[in-house]
């Protein structure tokens, strides 16, 4: 009789990889699908905290800075035009995370989670372009959209007081 012990674990390791990189890369891809006024310096906390397991952020602001950070991002991360047309998404956008191993699912990993720390790094200084190399480390290699409405600061003051008579405390389950 053989023992499949170490043949076990190393598929269940297999398939923790494969379900962290999944959820990383979907959580960037949420990050990236968001559009006009849906885009927020509030994702950025959100994406933290789902791939990094932290965010600096953790409840709502005082509406001063609150706002601050928003204006702070609609001056540095929109674009003024579409970036372009968009491919249409690959049916298996994951297929590249099959029958290899172990070591390859690490190295995949570990280079989402460097990204995304890169980008969480950055602070109030990111860019647009600080985005877009944010989702060129996903393997359809998409640009975002992101053009903001003029209007987005009025929007701004209306997510706030929404989120404050809402849930004010938890900002990484918005």
């Amino acid at each position: 009789m053989h023992d499949n012990s170490g043949y076990t674990i190393l598929m269940f390791l297999q398939q923790e990889l494969r379900a962290h990189i999944v959820a990383a890369r979907n959580t960037i891809r949420w990050h990236r699908d968001q559009l006009g006024d849906d885009r927020c310096w509030v994702d950025d906390c959100l994406l933290y905290h789902r791939v990094l397991g932290h965010s600096d952020i953790t409840q709502l602001l005082p509406k001063p800075e609150f706002i601050g950070k928003c204006r702070i991002f609609h001056e540095r991360r929109r674009m003024q035009s579409p970036p372009g047309p968009m491919p249409s998404t690959p049916p298996h956008p994951d297929s590249d995370l099959r029958g290899v191993t172990d070591e390859v699912l690490s190295a995949k990993l570990q280079r989402l989670k460097d990204a995304v720390k890169r980008h969480y790094e950055l602070g109030d200084a990111k860019t647009a372009s600080d985005d877009q190399d944010l989702y060129l480390t996903l393997p359809e290699k998409f640009h975002g959209d992101l053009r903001h409405p003029e209007q987005l600061l009025e929007n701004c003051e209306r997510f706030y007081e929404v989120k404050r008579k809402d849930n004010p405390l938890r900002i990484h389950e918005w």
